[in-house]
C-alpha cells in the first residue's frame, strides 16, 4: 500500500514538472513572437511616422518663416500707404483751410459792404429825425409860446378885472407866488401892484398861525398901510392883527385855570370826573363866548381843540405843554 502511495506522489511530481516545463516553453514562444512583432512595428510604422513628423516640422517651419516674411512685407506696404494717406490728409486740410479762409474773407467783405450801406441809411435817417425833431420842437415852442401868452393874458385880465376882495377869496399864498413868477415883467404896473398887495395880505395872515410876536405885528401893520387897494378884507385883517393879543392872553389864563383844577385829581370816581369835566367845559364855553373871534386865529383854534380832545378822554389829562405853546 505504501508503495502505491509513493508511486502516486512521484507521478504527481513528474506531472507537475512536466506541466511547468510545457508552460515555460509556451511563454517563451509568445515572448519571442511579441519581440518580433515589436521590431516589425518599429521598422514598418514608427520609423516612417517619425520621418513624416520630421518632414512636417520642416514644412511648418518653412511656412512660418514664409508667413512672417509676407506679414513683414505687407506691414511695410501698409505703413507706406498710411504715410501717404496722412500726407494727403494734411494737404487736404490745408486746401480746406484755405478754401474756408477765402470763403470767410468773402463773407466779411459782403458784410462790411452791408454795414456801410446800413450806416449810410442810419445816418440819413438820423438826419431826417433831427430835422423832424427840430421842426417839431420849433412848432411846440411856438404853440407853447402862444399858449403861455394866452394863459398870461387870461391871468392878467383876471387880476385886472376882478375885485380885490374877490381875489383874496379865490387866491392863496402859493397861487399868488406862482402867478408872480409866471407873469413876471409881462404884466402891466396895475397887475404887478395887485399881485404885490395880495402877497402882503397872505404874509400878514400867517401871523395867526404861530406864536404872537409883537415886533412882527408892528412891522406887518406898517406894510399893510402901504396897500393901495380898497378892500374890506384888508381892514378886517388889520383889526384882527390889533386884536390878536386879547384872545391870546385870555386863552393862556384859561389854560392856567384848568391846570390849577388838575391839581385835585378825580381818582377815577365817576361823579368827580363828571363834575370836573363840566367845570372844564364851562371855562371853555366862557372863553369862546367872550372871545368869539378866536376862530380867526388858527393857532389858538388848534390849541382849544387839542385841550377839548384830551379832557374828553380823561379829565385829568396833563395840558401843561399847551400852556407852554402860549409863552
Amino acid at each position: 500500500m505504501k508503495s502505491i502511495i509513493v508511486l502516486f506522489l512521484i507521478l504527481c511530481s513528474l506531472y507537475s514538472a512536466y506541466s511547468q516545463s510545457t508552460e515555460s516553453n509556451f511563454l517563451f514562444e509568445k515572448a519571442y513572437r511579441l519581440q518580433s512583432e515589436n521590431d516589425s512595428l518599429k521598422t514598418k510604422v514608427i520609423k516612417p511616422l517619425r520621418d513624416s513628423i520630421g518632414s512636417l516640422n520642416s514644412k511648418i517651419k518653412e511656412l512660418q518663416e514664409q508667413k512672417i516674411h509676407d506679414l513683414e512685407r505687407d506691414t511695410a506696404a501698409l505703413n507706406r500707404r498710411i504715410r501717404r494717406m496722412e500726407r494727403d490728409i494734411v494737404n487736404l486740410n490745408k486746401n480746406r483751410v484755405i478754401g474756408a479762409r477765402d470763403s470767410l474773407q468773402e463773407l466779411v467783405r459782403v458784410l462790411n459792404r452791408r454795414i456801410e450801406e446800413l450806416n449810410q441809411t442810419i445816418q440819413t435817417r438820423n438826419t431826417q429825425i433831427a430835422d423832424e425833431r427840430r421842426i417839431g420842437e420849433q412848432r411846440a415852442n411856438e404853440a407853447e409860446e402862444r399858449g403861455q401868452n394866452e394863459v398870461l393874458e387870461m391871468i392878467v385880465n383876471s387880476y385886472r378885472n376882478t375885485n380885490f376882495d374877490d381875489l383874496i377869496k379865490i387866491s392863496t399864498k402859493l397861487s399868488v407866488q406862482r402867478d408872480i413868477q409866471f407873469a413876471g415883467n409881462n404884466a402891466d404896473a396895475k397887475v404887478k401892484q395887485i399881485l404885490s398887495d395880495l402877497k402882503v395880505y397872505f404874509n400878514a395872515e400867517e401871523l395867526f398861525s404861530k406864536k404872537i410876536n409883537t415886533k412882527q405885528i408892528d412891522s406887518t401893520m406898517e406894510v399893510l398901510k402901504q396897500i393901495k387897494q380898497q378892500s374890506t378884507l384888508i381892514e378886517e385883517l388889520k383889526v384882527n392883527i390889533k386884536s390878536y393879543q386879547k384872545p391870546y392872553r385870555a386863552l393862556k389864563e384859561m389854560i392856567n385855570a384848568i391846570i390849577d383844577l388838575d391839581k385835585i385829581p378825580s381818582y377815577g370816581v365817576k361823579e368827580n370826573e363828571r363834575q370836573k369835566f363840566n367845570t372844564i367845559i364851562s371855562k371853555l364855553t366862557d372863553y369862546m363866548y367872550g372871545h368869539y373871534n378866536y376862530g380867526n386865529y388858527p393857532y389858538l383854534s388848534e390849541i382849544v381843540l387839542e385841550l377839548l380832545n384830551r379832557k374828553k378822554l380823561n379829565c385829568d389829562k396833563d395840558i401843561t405843554d399847551l400852556n407852554k405853546k402860549l409863552e
